[in-house]
């Protein structure tokens, strides 16, 4: 509380107008034919679906590819339901189901990303109503590009690197119109059967395994049959891994690194390596993890970093054809923009995504700018870290990239636009349930005991710890991290984060409360601050730290999804992420540190739905000696227990 004045700016961006582009022509219009979708038809505890729109294939590539396609999703459907796991191919654009009008309408004007929307929603709700008549649902195929099947359109609201700078990039298209007003592109909602009601806006976390085939029918075909042929019988074993990385990107490498337990791994990092040394590392191994400056079809090898050159670049056509049914990912900006060959403009150079498809391999990549940050593993750097620790054999391709952006959500306690991003524009591409050796999803953590509140009847679960705070000094600031685990938010002081699993069976946290805390003040000179970063760290400058006060909130509950023991569809669990420090401005600053606390967790049964905390009207406070009195009006229409 202070007496002194402030001052509020706030700046409005206009939206940009949506840019009018050619209707989109189809080189074999005519050829292709509606599928038949009929509900009644789905197996009884459906696991995987292959969502495709033999319409537009065939109009596009042609009747005979479009049944090349439609013949390999059938030997696939036989081939899983062999296995085990009942599959089903939905055709989407039936004039009897859904989508077909949304189509025309983003047909009519490719750059329009809400009519690209309005047919992504239309998926979504019957991927919905499928989800709710087969609760076993777990993967889900995307059959083709953006141009066949389109990916959602996410408003991109971090500043920084913004996807309006990309636009220029392409011609008069459906891409150039997505960036042009603002917008990534992400399959995540394909994925996320309860989106989070984020602002004025979602946030999709997903809990389904989802996986898109590009880009021609001949390639989509390719990998639905490598999956089947019995060298590879579904799954994908490998032994050995290479990780690259340089610049503020070195930090994300080493954690990729560190996280790939059980593999031979093979590193390149440093600010020396040139294109011959990546080119070589990405033929030396199965997972593979090329981290550099990326765009949609080159890389920039360190040694060019460095230099401030780009002369020897990567480029596609540099995969080495060795590579053959690997995991690749990276943090590369735009390493996972697929441009469709059949978009005006779109058919050269080849990109990654395309590139990676030829070679059987499964490619997990942002669609847009990826963030790191110079003084610890943050945004799309702690994403990938997440992907490789999953890489262990306990949960298949697809699985594994979606635990790691529920786990990527549920550690935080604060999340910012920033975070947003660089959760939901990793976009797989292959078959999502290939399976990886052959671990088993890890079982939960114990559920803490619970014991009856006496003045509210609310069960309540009580913890108690003294974290052990480690400081961390960068070339960028200092700052104190737990078992490595930090908080941070753009723009803000590097804090401390605990996480504490406080998952019950038939109950749902609702809120903690601190009842005991002990903390002391260290001078902080030097703080490093949050600064997601794009290009050379050393000409991204540090964050002004005056009269900074973070955080103000220090423990939140995050309700995220888990993979099951049983290894069926993911499970719902809660966590409590704690932030014991708080980092004050001045000259110098002061940080905070709660080296000891209390906390009570409370619950309530699943079926209430009242979560409005009580309005608080008035708080008036009072220190006599060493005590502190607080005297609080609030009100609920539930009435106030405690």
């Amino acid at each position: 509380m202070s007496d002194d004045a402030y001052v509020l700016r706030v700046k409005e961006v206009a939206e940009a107008p949506i840019p009018v582009c050619p209707a989109r022509t189809f080189a074999f219009a005519g050829d292709g034919v509606p599928g038949n979708y009929d509900p009644t038809s789905l197996p009884s505890g459906l696991e995987a679906v292959f969502l495709v729109n033999y319409e537009r294939l065939g109009d596009t590539y042609g009747a005979s590819a479009m049944g090349d396609v439609a013949t390999a999703l059938d030997a696939m459907v036989t081939y899983l339901a062999r296995t085990g796991m009942p599959a089903a191919v939905v055709p989407i654009a039936d004039p009897d189901a859904v989508g077909s009008a949304a189509y025309l309408a983003w047909d009519a004007n490719p750059c329009d990303p809400n009519a690209a929307n309005g047919v992504s929603v239309a998926i979504t709700g019957l991927l919905a109503d499928i989800r709710a008549a087969q609760p076993t649902l777990t993967y889900v195929s995307l059959v083709g590009s953006d141009e066949i099947i389109p990916q959602a359109r996410i408003p991109d609201l971090p500043v920084l690197a913004n996807e309006k700078h990309y636009a220029a990039t392409f011609a008069a298209n459906a891409l150039y119109g997505t960036l042009a007003t603002s917008h990534f592109l992400s399959d995540d909602p394909y994925g996320d059967v309860d989106p989070i009601p984020w602002l004025d806006r979602y946030l999709y976390v997903p809990e389904l395994g989802v996986g898109r085939l590009v880009e021609t029918p001949a390639q989509i075909a390719a990998q639905l049959d490598r999956f089947r042929h019995p060298t590879v019988a579904g799954m994908l074993d490998p032994s050995t891994a290479f990780v690259s990385g340089y610049d503020f990107l070195t930090d994300g490498a080493q954690a990729v690194e560190a996280n790939l337990t059980g593999y031979t791994v093979t590193s390149l990092i440093s600010e020396t390596w040139d294109d011959s040394a990546l080119v070589a590392g990405l033929a030396g191994a199965e997972v593979l993890s090329p981290n550099a400056h990326y765009d949609h079809h080159r890389a920039l090898p360190a040694d060019q970093s460095a230099a401030g050159t780009e002369t020897e670049l990567v480029t596609t056509g540099d995969v080495p054809a060795t590579i053959d049914d690997g995991i690749v990912f990276t943090m590369g900006c735009h390493g996972g923009l697929n441009v469709a060959d059949t978009a005006p403009g779109g058919a050269e150079p080849a990109d990654w995504a395309q590139t990676y498809a030829g070679t059987g391999s499964v490619f997990v990549a942002n669609s847009g700018y990826g963030y790191g940050d110079t003084a610890t593993v943050a945004l799309s750097e702690s994403l990938m870290a997440e992907f490789a620790a999953n890489l262990d054999g306990s949960l298949t391709a697809g699985r594994a990239l979606a635990f790691a952006k529920q786990s990527y959500f549920g550690d935080l306690g604060l999340h910012g636009v920033y975070d947003e991003k660089a959760l939901q524009q990793a976009v797989f591409y292959g078959l999502p349930m290939y399976s990886i050796g052959a671990g088993s999803p890890p079982s939960p953590p114990s559920p803490p005991a619970t014991q009856p509140d006496p003045v509210t009847g609310l069960e309540t679960a009580t913890f108690s710890e003294a974290p052990v705070f480690v400081l961390e000094s960068t070339p960028f600031g200092d700052y104190y991290a737990i078992d490595g685990e930090t908080q941070g938010i753009h723009y803000r002081p590097i804090q401390p984060r605990t996480g504490i699993d406080i998952t019950v069976d038939g109950l749902i946290a609702t809120g903690a409360v601190f009842t005991g805390l002990v903390s002391e003040d260290v001078l902080a000179a030097d703080p490093a601050f949050l600064r997601p970063t794009i290009d050379y760290s050393i000409e991204e400058p540090e964050v002004e730290t005056e009269n900074v006060i973070f955080p103000t909130t220090f423990q939140t509950i995050a309700t995220y999804n888990a993979p099951a023991a049983s290894g069926g569809p993911y499970e719902q669990r809660q966590q409590l992420n704690i932030i014991p420090g708080q980092y004050q401005g001045g000259d110098p600053g002061v940080q905070r540190l709660f080296t000891s606390f209390d906390t009570v967790v409370y619950y309530t049964e699943p079926g209430n739905t009242d979560f409005t905390p009580p309005a608080i009207t008035r708080v008036d406070a009072a220190i006599v000696g060493n005590q502190a009195s607080f005297v609080v009006e609030a009100d609920d229409d539930a009435g106030i227990a405690r």
